[in-house]
């Protein structure tokens, strides 16, 4: 099956200009599932959890998502 060997690792994030993460300071990118910090690691507990998915069963726009983080 196709999928057993795709890895979703290597799928690139568009990075968010303009904006930082509000726990960490490193950059926000777009990715499948909403936005995040680019500093989580899976496989490291200490790493940054910062995210934003759904709101109110909505998905945010970059428009959005900058306002949110920069006021």
């Amino acid at each position: 099956m196709i999928w057993d060997t795709f890895d979703f690792e290597e799928v690139e994030a568009k990075v968010v200009k303009d904006i930082t993460c509000p726990l960490c300071g490193g950059e926000i990118a777009k990715n499948s599932f909403g936005y995040g910090c680019l500093n989580y690691k899976r496989d490291d507990p200490e790493s940054c959890k910062f995210s934003i998915g759904k709101l109110a069963g909505k998905d945010l726009t970059e428009t959005q998502v900058k306002e949110l983080l920069t006021n």
